[in-house]
């Protein structure tokens, strides 16, 4: 459950810090439809766009809930440095603004690498 917790609070802090870099509201289109972003995960997107249209849910909030863990830690690694410097470090409003991407990629990464279900000892 607290995993659970940690997803959400990772993929509601880049996405709400996203849509307010792109001026998301002023567009009228969501951030993840934007170039850069679009290019560099359209495969994730267009797959959860394909599984939640025939539903008709199709919405933009439903398809950044349905976005994987990996998709949302992905935009904390080392390859989108310039995404942390210009945008990203603000969705972590307590931190130092430095590149925190070791120890926060690592841990994102260690999250990712645990079993689904922890065994609790009683």
């Amino acid at each position: 459950e607290q995993i659970s917790h940690l997803e959400v609070l990772l993929r509601n802090a880049i996405d709400a810090q996203l849509s307010i870099s792109t001026s998301e509201k002023d567009r009228g289109i969501p951030w993840f439809l934007l170039p850069p972003y679009y290019d560099a995960q359209a495969e994730a997107i267009d797959r959860v766009r394909e599984r939640l249209r025939p539903l008709g849910k199709e919405t933009r909030d439903q398809v950044v809930a349905h976005l994987s863990f990996g998709f949302w830690s992905g935009w904390v690694g080392a390859k989108y440095e310039e995404l942390w410097r210009k945008s990203l470090r603000f969705a972590f409003p307590n931190g130092s603004g430095q590149r925190k991407e070791v120890s926060l990629s690592k841990s994102v990464n260690f999250v990712i690498a645990l079993p689904t279900t922890i065994p609790c000892s009683m």
